[in-house]
Formats: C-alpha cells, structure tokens, sequence
C-alpha cells in the first residue's frame, strides 16, 4: 500500500513539473530587483541575456525590453472530467524595460512589470499581450 501511494506521488509531481513553461525572456521579480543593481547594459546581458526588443529612444538611448510569459496548469485541470472542461491555466507575464546610453552603456532607468492572469482566454487589460 505504501509502495503506491509512493508512486502516484511521484507520478503527480511528474505531471505537475511537465505542465510547466515559460516563453520569451520571462524575468521574475527577484531577478528584477538584482537587475535594478546593473550600471551598464553589459551587467544585464550577463545577468538575463540578450532583449527581446531593441528600438531606438531618441536623446542618444536604446530602449531594451524584456518580455515573456510563464505558465503552469491551474490545480482544477488534475481532477478528472473537471480539468476537461476548465482546461485553465496560471500565467504570470513581466516586462521590464531600459534605457541604455548609446555612447557610455550605461543604464538610466529601469521600468518593470508583471501581471497574473489565472485565464489567459478572457485577459481583458490587456496586461499579458
């Protein structure tokens, strides 16, 4: 008895960690905060990566955005015929955003954002897109 209830614990972690992803350069609050830290575009490139986007700012900057989505399954869609009807899913979406000095590479401000959206169908503020 021990011995299965082991296993369909096991089985059910499993099942829970592959529901998992993320998309894009999803940058979660704690990185945000340690990012805040960076002087220059080259500390945030080593800490997260390449942007997503770059554009130009004007006043000799380019702004780099982050951005990215993460989601895992909702607890409802683990019950039986429950999860086929609600089929939802947690998702949680940031942005962060730089201006970087085009001569100095130096980081002169810093915007971040993140938004939870428990249905990502019915997301009306537009905070994920």
């Amino acid at each position: 008895m021990r011995r299965q209830f082991t296993f369909t614990l096991m089985a059910l972690i499993a099942c829970a960690l592959v529901g998992c992803s993320s998309v894009g350069n999803y940058v979660e609050p704690d990185r945000a905060r340690s990012i805040s830290r960076a002087r220059t575009g080259q500390d945030v490139i080593r800490a997260l990566g390449p942007p997503s986007v770059t554009a130009p700012a004007g006043n000799g900057k380019t702004m780099w955005m982050y951005m990215g989505q993460q989601k895992a399954p909702s607890l409802d869609s683990f019950i039986p015929i429950v999860g086929a009807i609600t089929g939802r899913e947690n998702q949680v979406c940031s942005q962060l955003t730089l201006l970087v000095d085009d001569k100095t590479n130096a980081v002169s401000e810093m915007k971040y954002k993140t938004a939870k959206d428990s249905d990502w169908k019915y997301n009306t503020d537009e905070s994920c897109r």
